[in-house]
C-alpha cells in the first residue's frame, strides 16, 4: 500500500463533498457507499491486512470515522444543505486532519509496501 496515495484519495473527498453541496445533481455521490470504509483502495487493504500490524488499529478507526462523516454529510445535503455544510467543518474536517495525519506518519515510516 502506498499510503501517500491514500492520503491523496482522501483528501480530495473534501473537494468532492464541496462540490456535492454546491450542485447535487452535478456531482451526485452515494451515501451508502461512500460511507463504507471496505469500497475504496486503503480500505480493502485494511481489511486484507490491519491485522498484521498492530498500529494500524488507529488508522482503521480515522479511516471508519472519514467515510462515517462522509456519509453523514451526504445525507443531510438532501434535505438541509445548512447543516450538511456544519458537519462538513464539525465532523469531517477533523476526521479528515486525523486521517491525513496518520497516513503521512505511516508514509514516512516506510510502510508504504507493507502487505
Amino acid at each position: 500500500m502506498n499510503f501517500f496515495d491514500a492520503l491523496n484519495a482522501h483528501a480530495a473527498w473534501k473537494q468532492r463533498l464541496v462540490r456535492h453541496l454546491e450542485d447535487p445533481a452535478g456531482h451526485p455521490i452515494s451515501a451508502a457507499a461512500a460511507g463504507r470504509p471496505d469500497q475504496c483502495a486503503l480500505g480493502r487493504w485494511l481489511a486484507a491486512h490491519g491485522d498484521d500490524h498492530a498500529q494500524l488499529g488507529a488508522l482503521q478507526e480515522a479511516h471508519a470515522a472519514l467515510h462515517r462523516a462522509v456519509e453523514a454529510v451526504v445525507q443531510a445535503a438532501a434535505d438541509d444543505p445548512v447543516a450538511a455544510r456544519r458537519l462538513l467543518e464539525g465532523q469531517f474536517v477533523p476526521a479528515s486532519v486525523k486521517l491525513q495525519k496518520l497516513l503521512r506518519a505511516l508514509a514516512v515510516a516506510g510502510l508504504k509496501q507493507a502487505g
